[in-house]
């Protein structure tokens, strides 16, 4: 229990440009989904969120709001028997509370907060952490030390469940954070408009600077994770290269046009790509040597 409490606090902080803010994907929430399988991690969960939060920017209002949220959460969870349905409480509970607390500290739009909310707690703990959990649930090991309390039963969605699946997946939401938080596209807002401060709050973002064909930057990730499903072995391949070649030529033409604010971060994404067609060729090498032994 404080193993995972700890390891909740420590995601937290070492992503903590990640784990705070209207739109955050806080990774420690895929957490969550333990106490589906154990309740008693619903003290690890509380516990690791009350000591994480605060280090938030909105430390005391963060305790405040943030951990009651995620005790509610974890109340209710318990009490559902469906993983998938159960996986949207989080979202839920913190899309309301979190939006009232950013409604009180800054004025900030309540509905719109709570979809921003709810968008990066849906992706973090219904999809990373189901897909996740349910690969778990194949290792005898890591169900024995957790004392997870499993009821298998053979899905259609195990099909998809794969190394490379899982892997575009966190690139795909990694993929998007870099797009919003590391500036690469700059959104124009009217110095009168009353979500200025919402997006700047949230995404740190400068005006009056278009750029209309970076939205590719965020369009590309997407679509790497889809093609992973969709496509398979040399024709996978060559899509994801494809794709990558696209988001390296994107990021060179961002970094000559927009080359007086450049920083470290733009240059993230030729390694973000690099690592991706890393994946791709070594999961591709992976599949022709498994055929290869079948035949042999």
């Amino acid at each position: 229990v404080a193993l995972v409490a700890a390891i909740y606090v420590v995601l937290t902080l070492v992503l903590a440009p990640l784990s705070y803010g209207a739109i955050q994907f806080r990774i420690s929430e895929m957490l969550m989904i333990l106490v589906l399988y154990n309740p008693i991690y619903s003290i690890s969960l509380v516990v690791g969120c009350l000591i994480a939060n605060f280090a938030s920017p909105m430390a005391l209002l963060d305790v405040g709001f943030g951990t009651p949220a995620t005790l509610i959460s974890v109340i209710i969870m318990i009490f559902i028997k469906n993983k998938t349905l159960a996986s949207l409480v989080p979202s839920i509970a913190n899309g309301l509370i979190i939006a009232l607390e950013l409604k009180i500290a800054y004025d900030l739009p309540f509905w719109l907060s709570m979809v921003e909310v709810f968008i990066g707690e849906f992706v973090v703990v219904s999809i990373i952490g189901l897909f996740l959990f349910k690969s778990v649930e194949k290792n005898e090991v890591i169900v024995s030390s957790l004392e997870m309390k499993v009821d298998y039963k053979e899905s259609k969605i195990d099909k998809y469940i794969t190394p490379k699946s899982l892997f575009m997946l966190a690139a795909m939401v990694i993929g998007m954070i870099l797009f919003f938080k590391l500036g690469l596209y700059y959104i124009h807002l009217e110095d009168n408009d009353i979500t200025i401060a919402l997006f700047n709050y949230t995404f740190g973002l400068d005006t009056n600077r278009v750029y209309p064909f970076f939205i590719i930057g965020l369009i590309i990730p997407i679509l790497i994770f889809a093609s992973s499903f969709i496509f398979k072995w040399l024709l996978g391949l060559i899509i994801d290269l494809v794709f990558i070649s696209i988001g390296i030529a994107i990021t060179i033409i961002s970094i000559v046009l927009i080359k007086e604010n450049i920083d470290f971060y733009y240059y993230a994404y030729f390694g973000y790509y690099i690592i991706i067609g890393t994946i791709s060729y070594y999961s591709f090498s992976i599949n022709m040597s498994r055929i290869e032994i079948e035949k042999n």
